[in-house]
Formats: structure tokens, C-alpha cells, sequence
């Protein structure tokens, strides 16, 4: 994995509002899980459910993938199309580690053009609009992000990682958080995981599990 890193910090970022467009989420057909697989023909994507974890597609924003009211631009510019979880810790049996594979509206972001190369400049450009329009969501740190890219199926991803602590004292939680998203079929497409160092160990090839390919009617949404 080729990366470039740099730091952003969510709460001092000097960049615009976003400009929020009207969605075109009810043209994006619904996908099918089944036996460990979300696909989706309409979009061209395929999700492997990781082993031991617990997969819907309820169509809702699980635990609030973004922390705005229902109605908030930045919760109608992202579509969760499966969200997983799983339940224990080592350091707190009760903690669920959480992640979502979405589909973005780039209509939502008039401005913003996804980079064609790893240029650290056209990366960190987009990943601060992410950052900014999704500060409020559980997959993205209170003090920003790390930004990096990588390539896979001939495809330019952005990546975003960061660390928080869950809970207090014996009970404390190390939890890793992750958000990666690809230009794909005139949408932004990927997946975000926050989860504690056992179960990012267990992530660390989720990538794998994830195909993108152009359906046999060649039809994009």
C-alpha cells in the first residue's frame, strides 16, 4: 500500500461550508445480502462481511453516522448500504466495535473534484471536505484525521485514520477509527470501521473483501 500522510485537525479547519445539492440517493437501487455478501448490481459493488461480525441493511444511519438531526445537509448527502458490528472486548466485554460501508452524493460537494493521482495537494484537498462535512460522525476523531491514499483494483482511494478512548479507568477502550472511499460510477463509494485494537487487527485486510466492477448492462445510476 502506497500512502502520503498528513495531519488535519477537524476543529481548526479554515475551509468553506459545504454546498449541498439536492441528493440523487432514491436512484440508487437496493443491494442484496446474502450468505456473508452485500451485493449491489446497480452500483457494481460487492462487500464481504467480516468473519464473527453481524451484518444489516436496514437502509438507516447506524448509531448515527452522522450526529446532525435527520433533516441536516450532511445526513442526506450519505447512504449507508451495510452497516456491521460486533460485540466484546478484552478491555471491556461490553463494547461494540461499529462500521459502515456508504455511498456518498459528490453533488453534495459542487466544489470538490476527487484527485486522479496520490498528489498529497488534490488528497488533502478532498479529504477536508470529508472531514469537515462528517466531523460530527463516530468515525472520524475529535481531533481530526490522518490522511492518506492507496491503490487497489486500479482505483484511487482516500483514507482517513485516527484513535479515541472509550470508557474510564480498567474499562478504557483503545479505539482505532478508519474511512476509506473511492470515486466510483459517478458516486463516492467505501466503507469506515471504529473498532479496538483486536478487532483492527482482524480489519486489516477488510479491503480484500471489497470488489468494484461495471455490471453486465453496463447502467449506472
Amino acid at each position: 500500500m502506497s500512502r502520503v500522510i498528513a495531519t488535519i485537525l477537524a476543529c481548526t479547519l479554515s475551509i468553506p461550508a459545504v454546498g449541498f445539492a439536492k441528493s440523487r440517493f432514491p436512484k440508487i437501487p437496493d443491494g442484496v445480502l446474502s450468505e456473508g455478501t452485500y451485493t449491489n448490481e446497480g452500483l457494481g459493488v460487492k462487500f464481504h462481511v467480516p468473519d464473527g461480525w453481524t451484518a444489516t441493511t436496514d437502509g438507516e444511519i447506524p448509531d448515527g453516522f452522522d450526529y446532525h438531526p435527520p433533516r441536516d445537509p450532511s445526513r442526506q448527502c450519505v447512504k449507508v448500504l451495510m452497516s456491521v458490528s460486533v460485540s466484546g472486548s478484552s478491555a471491556d466485554p461490553g463494547y461494540t466495535s461499529k462500521g459502515s460501508y456508504f455511498v456518498i452524493d459528490p453533488g453534495c460537494f459542487p466544489d470538490a473534484r476527487f484527485p486522479t493521482s496520490m498528489d498529497t495537494g488534490d488528497v488533502r484537498a478532498i479529504a477536508g471536505k470529508i472531514i469537515h462535512a462528517f466531523a460530527h460522525s463516530p468515525y472520524i476523531a475529535p481531533d481530526g484525521a490522518d490522511v492518506g491514499s492507496f491503490q487497489q483494483e486500479n482505483l484511487l482511494f482516500v483514507m482517513l485514520t485516527g484513535q479515541c478512548a472509550a470508557g474510564r479507568g480498567n474499562q478504557e477502550v483503545h479505539e482505532n477509527l478508519m474511512l476509506s472511499f473511492t470515486a466510483f460510477h459517478g458516486y463516492w463509494i467505501g466503507w469506515a470501521t471504529r473498532a479496538d485494537d483486536e478487532r483492527t487487527n482482524q480489519l486489516k485486510s477488510i479491503s480484500n473483501g471489497v470488489q468494484f466492477w461495471i455490471g453486465p448492462k453496463g447502467k449506472i445510476p
